[in-house]
């Protein structure tokens, strides 16, 4: 186990080009509301990484019989 923490110490007094600890995160950044015909939705950023969620409903199902009172429906779509 020497070796590892020779190494942790190593990385520890490292930085990154723009001045953060190797194990320190970019600092995050949330906007509610990002999507204005959705009942509700965020966008989530961390760095260059961005993910947006939106939330419509409640919608009835169109056949009386799918309908599942104790139960719910999530659709997701994903997009790149």
């Amino acid at each position: 186990c020497r070796v590892a923490r020779a190494m942790s110490s190593d990385l520890i007094e490292r930085r990154r080009p723009d001045g953060r600890k190797p194990a320190q995160l970019r600092p995050p950044t949330i906007e509610f509301g990002p999507i204005k015909r959705a009942d509700g939705s965020c966008r989530f950023s961390l760095g260059c990484s961005t993910v947006i969620v939106a939330i419509y409903g409640p919608q009835s199902e169109n056949i009386l019989s799918k309908q599942l009172l104790d139960r719910a429906r999530v659709d997701v779509t994903a997009r790149a």
